[in-house]
């Protein structure tokens, strides 16, 4: 009678009866329009078309006709001509393409707790929104890229908007610093330098890379990144112990069924929130935010213990403006127990500060370095016996660039005098008379396959991969093909070589001096099924980073008196081991500096005391305390003027 399939018009009253709420009257064919009720009001016309959603309609159609599998609904089934406007409405929504954007892809619109945010961020805490938004602008930039480096998402950076307002000092009550809010404990679990000196929980840099990784591994535990949002709040035993409870992997179940901790369903609720307000500035008016300027700056290496107020002279600023650059330095001077210490300077001083700091003229006499396979920047300052700051200045070359093979070098004539050698002329030759009568010998130690290799008119040399090595050029710089240093390393021949393995290598002679190679006998060589492979490789494994206590390790924390001998012999460990696990140059401890000791014992016995044997009596065995609560962090870290 209007044109249509009685047919379809069936199933349109199947699928509507199904969808609206009992109170409301169901789709009369007859009359071609349906009695919504409640829900055709504005406010409820969103939550009805939430609910319409395909799947669910697929669901009702394989129901109704007793098949299996995809079955696709026509369009023109849902689109009754004379359905009643709110249906039709509602029906739009859902099937309209819209142009909002989503954080991580969630469409959040219309999920609690998430829209009680929403509506705070765009209603009573705009000003507070529009503020912290405007000073995301310092930090954005490098966020953003340590997380794609990271492989986190970049929709991330909203933890960071939550946690501290992107205040590099804010402080919780629950001693958490810095933009991503670390407490102690996990700062230095996660390899970040906390003593009396540094706190690298406060690092923008390091701090952004330590929450990345740290969220990676919550994100591996829980299976989504929300719920390791929840993590990052609670931890990941609190939420693991809510899937159990909620049986459910969804933020959005845990939430409604009401077993997270309402402070982590509010926590993840806000991130979420202001990833969707931010991604969608336009729609709620607040385009206008202008960012703040993002913080730039130039890298120097500095000797420990050097003034600020020296480096700021030498950049041509002042202290502050150094303080806002390295905001991990507590004090007004860079750590004293480090031979150099990269500072960053105000951007596009480098070359001012050297001329400066080391009494570099630009544009002076100069002899020419043209680096080796394998040598970095460093390495080639280290070499030439001048500062790598001068190099990076006098060269223009940033700190993180990486410096390809046969890379001219300026070396300002003011800080080196090489015998023989005039102004403008190459330094390899005086370097290679001056290193053949004074050989260094580094120890490195190279795991290898078990089957071995020998040529007649070839040496074993080693060498060390560093960032951006291929087999190509390896093979290309070298002379050789790419699948023989895969097969003399047990290598994939498709897959990219990491950072810092040690690769043996049979080349003619003449080789070395065009690349950093290790000799045979400075290598200790070990080979795949042997004992000392065994034993090098789990030596190797518990080599950790300094400031960790992971990995079966524990922190000894110094107290006043305590040395480096006291400190060994109390923990049954060689002095040796201690300065190895915790990259010590000195002797010389510090009251209060946490050292991390791996294998020690807790109670070595006192000289010339033997051990009992000894069995407790029922009133003397220790009960085990009670399971504590999983400690809860501080939400309500308050946004600070800055």
């Amino acid at each position: 009678m209007w044109g249509v399939d009685v047919s379809a018009m069936r199933w349109t009253a199947f699928i509507l009866a199904l969808l609206i709420p009992c109170s409301a009257q169901a789709f009369d064919p007859e009359k071609g329009e349906a009695d919504l009720g409640d829900l055709g009001a504005t406010r409820d016309a969103r939550a009805f078309a939430d609910a319409v959603k395909l799947e669910r309609l697929e669901r009702a159609f394989l129901m109704e006709q007793g098949e299996r599998g995809d079955l696709e609904v026509p369009e023109a089934i849902l689109r009754h001509p004379e359905a009643a406007p709110g249906v039709t409405a509602a029906i739009d929504e859902v099937f309209a393409e819209e142009d909002w954007e989503f954080p991580f892809g969630i469409d959040v619109r219309n999920r609690e707790p998430v829209a009680t945010f929403i509506r705070f961020w765009t209603g009573r805490g705009r000003s507070t929104f529009a503020r912290v938004f405007a000073r995301m602008g310092r930090y954005e930039d490098l966020i953003r890229g340590i997380l794609r480096e990271e492989g986190v998402p970049e929709d991330i950076i909203y933890l960071c908007f939550i946690e501290s307002g992107f205040a590099t000092r804010a402080l919780s009550p629950a001693n958490a610093r810095g933009l991503w809010q670390f407490i102690p404990a996990t700062g230095i679990s996660h390899g970040l330098r906390i003593d009396g000196e540094v706190d690298e929980r406060l690092d923008p840099v390091k701090g952004t890379r330590a929450a990345a990784r740290y969220l990676k591994s919550l994100r591996d535990k829980t299976g989504s990144w929300p719920l390791a949002m929840a993590g990052y709040n609670a931890g990941s035993g609190h939420v693991l112990s809510a899937m159990n409870k909620g049986n459910s992997n969804s933020y959005f179940t845990l939430a409604r069924r009401d077993v997270l901790y309402e402070n982590t369903q509010n926590y993840v609720a806000k991130i979420l929130a202001a990833g969707f307000v931010a991604r969608n500035l336009e729609k709620f008016g607040i385009q206008a935010v202008t960012k703040e300027a993002p913080l730039e700056w130039d890298e120097v290496d500095v000797p420990g213990g050097t003034l600020l107020s020296d480096a700021a002279r030498a950049a041509g600023t002042d202290v502050d403006a150094l303080k806002v650059l390295n905001p991990e330095l507590l004090h007004a001077v860079v750590p004293r127990r480090q031979d150099t210490y990269m500072l960053r300077i105000p951007q596009g001083t480098a070359a001012a500060f050297v001329a400066s700091f080391d009494g570099v003229a630009p544009g002076g006499a100069h002899y020419t370095y043209h680096t080796r396979i394998g040598e970095t920047l460093a390495m080639a300052a280290s070499r030439v016996g001048v500062p790598a700051r001068a190099l990076r200045a006098t060269n223009g070359i940033a700190t993180d660039a990486r410096v390809p093979y046969r890379t001219r070098l300026i070396v300002p004539a003011s800080l080196i005098d090489p015998d023989g050698i005039e102004p403008g002329g190459a330094l390899e030759p005086w370097l290679l008379r001056r290193e053949a009568t004074q050989r260094d010998r580094v120890q490195i130690t190279a795991l290898l396959p078990e089957t071995r290799f020998a040529y007649a008119d070839r040496a074993q040399w080693f060498y060390q991969t560093r960032k951006g090595d291929s087999l190509e050029e390896l093979a290309a710089a070298f002379e050789v093909e790419a699948g023989d240093i895969a097969m003399w390393n047990a290598l994939d021949a498709d897959a990219p070589l990491r950072k810092g393995l040690v690769l043996q290598l049979f080349l003619p002679e003449g080789t070395r001096d065009a690349a950093v190679l290790f000799a045979a006998e400075d290598t200790d060589a070990v080979y795949e099924g042997t004992a000392a492979w065994t034993q090098a490789y789990a030596s190797a494994h518990r080599r950790k980073p300094a400031g960790t206590a992971s990995g079966g390790g524990r922190t000894y924390r110094v107290r006043a008196g305590d040395t480096l001998a006291s400190v060994a012999r109390k923990c049954g460990v060689a002095p040796a081991d201690i300065k190895r696990w915790n990259n010590l140059r000195a002797d010389r401890l510090k009251p209060g500096y946490r050292l991390v000791l791996y294998g020690a014992k807790k109670d070595p016995p006192r000289s010339g005391e033997t051990r009992t044997a000894r069995v407790a009596t029922p009133s003397q065995t220790r009960r085990d305390p009670p399971a504590r609560r999983p400690t809860r962090r501080a939400t309500n870290v308050r946004f600070r003027k800055h």
